[in-house]
């Protein structure tokens, strides 16, 4: 059964002035901003800059390189569990399974306006309908990071952690 879920992306694009040009590395940098359960899953928001503005993927990225179990997805959420005290990760990879059903999404492209490519946004996730495993343990987290289309990864950020409810 595949995991359902709705991605929301809401990407601001905030331009230079004119007597201003922002300068980001070509590598996304994430940075964590929220982690709300609700009643249908949970909001997870994260803030981005990417200096050579190719973040995003298109619906028709699917082949060549995005064809690829690693690339396929550019939001990477790993799943983490306190099990008796420890933090482990618990290791969703569809390219060791492909009936794995990882917490990974894809951000559709938001192309940058204007002669500057640089881009800073916002990444509003919303997870459907479970946004963590149903195991015995009750403490969880989620580290994140992105991947723009020339496969730079982001900084890694974590998510504090929550009950399950």
């Amino acid at each position: 059964m595949h995991l359902r879920s709705i991605i929301t992306i809401f990407v601001s694009i905030f331009l230079a002035s004119c007597l201003r040009i922002e300068n980001y590395p070509n590598e996304p940098v994430i940075q964590f901003e929220s982690f709300t359960p609700n009643d249908s899953g949970a909001l997870l928001n994260i803030s981005f800059t990417d200096g050579d503005g190719n973040f995003g993927l298109g619906q028709l990225d699917t082949t060549g390189i995005f064809g690829d179990c690693q690339w396929k997805y550019n939001v990477f959420c790993e799943y983490y569990e306190k099990q008796n005290g420890v933090w482990n990760h618990i290791e969703l990879d569809p390219c060791l399974d492909v009936n794995i059903i990882p917490f990974y999404y894809r951000a559709p492209i938001a192309e940058p306006l204007g002669q500057a490519k640089a881009q800073k946004g916002n990444i509003q996730l919303q997870m459907y309908p479970l946004y963590y495993l149903p195991t015995p343990f009750d403490t969880c987290k989620f580290e994140i990071r992105i991947a723009d289309r020339n496969q730079n990864v982001s900084n890694r950020v974590f998510t504090p952690k929550f009950i399950k409810p």
